[in-house]
C-alpha cells in the first residue's frame, strides 16, 4: 500500500484554503449587503476569523512544500453569484443572509471533516492539528449563525 506523501497532504490542505477563501468572500458579500449593524459587526468578527484560519491552513501548507492558492473553489464562487441573483429576485434580507452563511458553514464543515477523515495517522500533526482547529472554529461559526437566525425569526 502507498503510503501518503507531503504532496498529498499540500494537496488537500490547499483544497481548505480554498474552502477557507470562500469562507472570507462570502462573508465579504454578508458584511456588504447586511443592514443590521449587530449582524455586520458578528460578520466582521466571523470573517476576521476565517482570514486568520486560512492564514494558519497557508503556513502550514506552505511547511509541507505547496503552494497556497489566493483563490476561493468553483463552489464557492457559484454559491456568491447564486446569494447576488437571489438578492435581486427576493430582496434577500438579513434572515437570507444568515441562511446562506448557515449553508456555506454546513460546506465547509463537510469539507474539514471529510479532511480530517482523509488524513491518515502518518499525516504530521501540525496538518492534522491546523485541520481540527479549522473545524472546529467553522462548527461555532456555524452555531452563532444559527443561533442568529433563531433570534431573527423571533423578532420578526
Amino acid at each position: 500500500m502507498d503510503q501518503p506523501t507531503s504532496s498529498n497532504f499540500a494537496t488537500r490542505l490547499n483544497r481548505l484554503v480554498s474552502t477557507a477563501q470562500d469562507g472570507v468572500d462570502g462573508l465579504g458579500r454578508a458584511i456588504n449587503d447586511a443592514q443590521d449593524p449587530q449582524l455586520k459587526a458578528t460578520l466582521r468578527e466571523l470573517r476576521q476569523n476565517r482570514e486568520h484560519m486560512a492564514q494558519e491552513l497557508k503556513a502550514v501548507l506552505t511547511q509541507l512544500g505547496g503552494d497556497p492558492t489566493q483563490s476561493g473553489t468553483f463552489v464557492g464562487a457559484a454559491h456568491r453569484a447564486f446569494m447576488e441573483v437571489k438578492e435581486i429576485v427576493t430582496g434577500a434580507g438579513d434572515e437570507a443572509l444568515i441562511q446562506e452563511c448557515i449553508r456555506g458553514d454546513e460546506h465547509a464543515v463537510n469539507e474539514f471533516q471529510d479532511a480530517l477523515d482523509e488524513l491518515s495517522p502518518n499525516a504530521p500533526e501540525a496538518t492534522r492539528s491546523v485541520v481540527q482547529t479549522g473545524l472546529q472554529r467553522i462548527r461555532t461559526a456555524l452555531e452563532r449563525s444559527q443561533e442568529l437566525s433563531h433570534s431573527s425569526a423571533g423578532t420578526s
